[in-house]
């Protein structure tokens, strides 16, 4: 490495680059990659990196965006817009069921285990995706509209009510 007699500490050796091209040249090391993508880029967020719980002035999100990992705690947000947190790993089943309205939209159906089993029900449109972001541990929270009149019609999610009841075993 070092010619005609040059002496070299064991720290510039050790600072030298990797490329075994730039180190023979002498020419300065490439540049280092481009960081990681952030969740602005498109990318779903880390654990650290999720949202906050809403608060009730908060303008309405139907759910917490997508987690990149599964999370540990799901929570809801009824007409109360207080949080109920429960674990995922007490989750149980996930599923949609038909309305009992002739024209309704399907509820989404959780079960949870625990001290006490507890249902929760989601009743809104558009809840497929979210049946199967739930499913994978993908939610942080969802969010009950504080009004529950749906305006819309279109394809984003709605959710119109959330139930949790306690279920009598």
């Amino acid at each position: 490495m070092a010619g005609d007699g040059e002496v070299r500490s064991i720290t510039d050796i050790l600072n030298l680059p990797l490329d075994g091209r730039a180190r023979e040249s002498g020419r300065p090391a490439p540049p280092p990659p481009p960081p990681e993508p952030s969740a602005a880029a498109g990318v779903p967020p880390s654990l650290d990196q999720l949202a906050p719980l809403p608060l009730a002035g908060d303008d309405y999100q139907p759910h917490a965006r997508l987690a990149n990992a599964p999370i540990p705690t799901i929570f809801f947000l009824d007409k109360s817009q207080l949080p109920d947190g429960f674990p995922y790993a007490c989750l149980e089943r996930v599923r949609l069921v038909d309305s009992p309205q002739a024209a309704g939209s399907p509820i989404l159906e959780l079960r949870f285990h625990g001290s006490v089993v507890t249902e929760v029900r989601i009743e809104g449109r558009n809840l497929a995706a979210l049946c199967d972001a739930v499913g994978r541990h993908l939610v942080h929270w969802v969010r009950q509209h504080p009004t529950g009149r749906d305006g819309g019609g279109d394809r984003s999610v709605f959710i119109r009510q959330i139930t949790i009841r306690e279920v009598k075993s």
